[in-house]
């Protein structure tokens, strides 16, 4: 596999936790009745709702991220005090702001814009001054220069395309579609941004070709590159008191000549440093390790994974009840037909590790705190383990040498449940079932498929009976016992698979809608799915009503399961307001709603598919805060609860949306942001706004997993 940019891998590994998709009724749990229906228990997400092994749980519940019977609340925050606020205007204004909101930060919503001049290189538009006055003009809409007028541009959420203001330009005929047209475009964008104090502000922006941006006449940022970095840029530069000017230079030629960005300015620190305030966030826990694996809900408790490890936490304050390690032949080493001695040695430093797992438990839950001397004895324990694994299973050893490229720090899969157990995938190609106080029941080891970029992401699932893992291939075990009731080869993806509806019949789906049977894993009618060989695939499908299942790749695939298997390929948007086509595409995994399925892409654009007329219908860029510092952007999986849909991104805001394509946002809530944490040298990972992770909703609370802390958001 010809390896990928590098924003491109830590969206990948971003999907281990947001993209992992559950054994799920979801054709049914589609059309059941919502929210009006809380108090029935068979409702996901409702009091009293408990899974089963026909109505299981992992990843987003029982994986369509929908909670019909889950009452959270709309607003909640961790926020910043005192902060400045920001304004901005498109026209010269001619005073300060009627009002300034008291935000952390802005999207750039106000722009005009003036071109386009014809140039016929990158060098010629960005060095020669179009506007004579290019570096002191204060324009308003309608002024002119030459034959040409400063215009409204139409933004969404700070986003804007020039190709849909000023045209693209063609490539003559033959011409490859990666060089630039032999003439190319240069026109002029124009804002102004009012700061009530002076002082220094960040500006997250995209733009997918040349430019440069100039703030009061002077140079603060710019871009040389032809092609989308897939990663925002962050330029930091002074505001004056009172209104600035920003003028945006842009050289580009085709429908992915665009640019979105928002703006952040810090309130002053007091002695502790920033202070906060905060609404509906009932408890802060500590985790016993960071990762992106998201929690299960299962009665009164909690359940979640790390690295190579998964621990069970009390639902009411988030308390760790037991921890255990996930290890491979865990006690059995003899199934490796290695050094029958090292095999007894390898049994005995597993068992002590189990011993040190639970004084970890107990010294974890006293101090909320991993103990040190505890933590001193595991690692050595877990060297031991690894050189006896070199003499029981050599090829194994070697080829876990390289697993983890990328894969730091613990890009954990979620776990599933029936109700009576916890079931773990691990990375290392154990599958394991615990009780649900964390009492081993069995654990069975298979051929670990060898390195591959980012490791294998793909969850859990429970279908047909059966607990069932993908690496290069998936392994079904039965849920009894853990024996391998069957294997079949696997495409490839770092998406996950669930369970969807063919006829009367349950079938596995895998990404790229490719069909196995429950039975024995075979193709379902032969299919050969709607595989596009030019695309890791990174979202997870979802079943919808009427036995269909939806996919996204580089475009979107309705399946139509009644008649055998029948694929419909509706295109994705070739322009997303925040740059090219798949370097905003979807990790994210789609959530169904009455008819439409919604589609969040890593720079916040909301596809809407009419899933019965087979068409998009809306192509909106959401006031999201992308950061993708070494992550991934909007990675985090919509959901549906109380008559609304959820949107996060991966600066710890949820956009609460009503449905429809013509939904409004009733609220923006926001934990911190990431900002604060890079400017002050602090681990995003312990610091509220950094995630990829994907909620669950119960009951009245949502349980959302921030690297190595887990947050309980509910009304008080």
């Amino acid at each position: 596999m010809t390896a990928a940019p590098h924003w491109i891998c830590l969206a990948a590994i971003a999907l281990a936790a947001s993209n992992l998709a559950m054994a799920t009724e979801a054709g049914k749990n589609a059309v059941r009745a919502d929210a009006s229906k809380a108090d029935d228990k068979s409702q996901p997400g409702a009091p009293g709702y408990m899974p089963t092994p026909e109505h299981a749980v992992g990843w987003r519940g029982d994986g369509t991220g929908r909670y019909p019977g889950a009452t959270p609340p709309k607003e909640w925050y961790i926020r910043l005090k005192n902060c400045p606020g920001l304004a901005t205007s498109a026209s010269k204004p001619k005073g300060p702001p009627a009002k300034i909101e008291p935000v952390i930060d802005i999207a750039l919503n106000d722009w005009i814009g003036i071109g386009p001049w014809t140039v016929t290189s990158k060098k010629d538009g960005l060095d020669t001054a179009h506007l004579t006055d290019e570096l002191t003009v204060e324009p308003s809409e309608g002024d002119k220069a030459g034959d040409k007028a400063w215009k409204k541009l139409s933004v969404q959420n700070g986003g804007f395309n020039f190709s849909e203001a000023f045209g693209e330009t063609p490539r003559e005929k033959g011409q490859p579609p990666w060089e630039a047209p032999k003439q190319q475009k240069v026109a002029y964008a124009a804002t102004y941004v009012f700061a009530p104090t002076e002082g220094i502000v960040a500006l997250y922006w995209t733009h997918n070709d040349g430019c440069r941006l100039y703030c009061n006449g002077q140079l603060v940022a710019e871009r040389n590159g032809d092609t989308y970095t897939g990663k925002p840029m962050i330029n930091r530069f002074p505001l004056k008191q009172g209104w600035n000017r920003l003028l945006l230079k842009s050289w580009g030629y085709d429908g992915t000549w665009a640019f979105s960005g928002w703006m952040q300015k810090l309130p002053p620190k007091s002695g502790a440093g920033y202070e906060y305030e905060s609404k509906n966030i009932l408890y802060k826990a500590a985790l016993p390790g960071e990762s992106k694996s998201n929690p299960i809900v299962v009665g009164d408790r909690i359940f979640l994974c790390g690295d190579h490890w998964v621990a069970g936490l009390s639902k009411r304050d988030g308390k760790l009840l037991w921890f255990r390690t996930i290890l491979a032949y865990d006690g059995k080493a003899e199934e490796a037909k290695g050094d029958a001695g090292a095999a007894a040695k390898y049994n005995a430093s597993c068992k002590e590790m189990h011993d040190l797992d639970q004084q970890y438990s107990a010294g974890f839950a006293a101090s909320g705190k991993a103990p040190a001397d505890v933590e001193a004895k595991r690692k050595k324990v877990s060297e031991e383990l690894g050189a006896l694994l070199k003499q029981i299973d050599p090829e194994r050893a070697k080829k876990l040498q390289g697993a983890w490229e990328q894969n730091e720090p613990g890009w954990a899969l979620t776990p599933c449940s029936d109700g009576k157990f916890v079931y773990v995938w691990s990375q290392l190609a154990v599958a394991a079932c615990f009780d649900l106080d964390g009492k081993p029941v069995w654990s069975s080891t298979v051929d670990y498929a060898g390195n591959t970029h980012h490791g294998f992401a793909a969850s859990p699932v429970i279908a047909d009976g059966k607990f069932i893992g993908k690496q290069a291939q998936i392994w079904a075990f039965n849920l009894k016992d853990g024996s391998l009731a069957w294997k079949t080869g696997s495409g490839f993806s770092w998406g996950s698979m669930i369970r969807a509806k063919a006829g009367n019949e349950w079938v596995l789906c895998e990404q790229d809608n490719i069909f196995h049977s429950l039975k024995d894993g075979s193709l379902y009618h032969g299919d050969k799915g709607a595989k596009d060989p030019k695309t890791n695939t990174c979202s997870s499908p979802i079943a919808i009503e009427g036995n269909l299942a939806l996919s996204v790749t580089s475009a979107v695939v309705l399946t139509d399961l009644n008649s055998g298997v029948q694929h419909t390929t509706i295109p994705a948007p070739a322009v997303a307001y925040c740059g090219g086509h798949y370097a905003d595409g979807p990790i994210a995994s789609p959530v169904y709603h009455d008819g439409y399925a919604y589609i969040l892409t890593m720079g916040g654009t909301l596809w809407i598919v009419d899933t019965k007329a087979k068409k998009l219908v809306s192509n909106e860029h959401l006031d999201t805060r992308t950061n993708w510092g070494g992550r991934a952007g909007s990675t985090s999986s919509p959901c549906f609860a109380t008559g609304m849909l959820y949107f996060f991104d991966d600066s710890g805001n949820t956009l609460v949306r009503e449905p429809g394509p013509k939904g409004k946002v009733v609220a923006r809530n926001t934990l911190s942001t990431p900002i604060v944490s890079q400017w002050d040298g602090r681990n995003n990972w312990d610091t509220p706004g950094a995630t990829n992770s994907t909620p669950v909703f119960d009951e009245s609370r949502i349980y959302w997993r921030f690297g190595g802390t887990l947050y309980c958001v509910g009304e008080k």
